[in-house]
């Protein structure tokens, strides 16, 4: 998708706990006008975040930074919204920048 021209700030690989299978799986999230669309390889279609529910997000990263996930409310929800920093009404994600070199 980069050589296709997406913006580094709008991809990031997640990796997340397979809450069925009980394993750490990875996917794309590819930001879309506020949405995060999901692309799986154990799924057929391109999905939104908000259609999958056996997923716990872990961590996420770019080629800039990581986020590490953490629950924001009392149910089983995981914040993923942009901007990339995080979500400035759930502050549910933490953002660390990489080093270079």
């Amino acid at each position: 998708m980069r050589a296709l021209g997406w913006d580094n700030a709008h991809l990031r690989i997640v990796v997340l706990q397979d809450l069925n299978l009980k394993i750490a799986h990875a996917v794309l999230a590819a930001y879309v006008d506020g949405e995060v669309w999901i692309l799986d390889n154990q799924l057929k279609q391109i999905v939104t975040a908000d259609a999958i529910h056996h997923d716990r997000p872990l961590f996420s990263l770019n080629e800039a930074a990581w986020w590490i996930h953490r629950r924001f409310d009392g149910r089983k929800r995981y914040c993923a919204k942009m901007p990339p920093a995080g979500c400035s009404t759930c502050q549910g994600l933490t953002a660390r920048r990489l080093q270079a070199g």
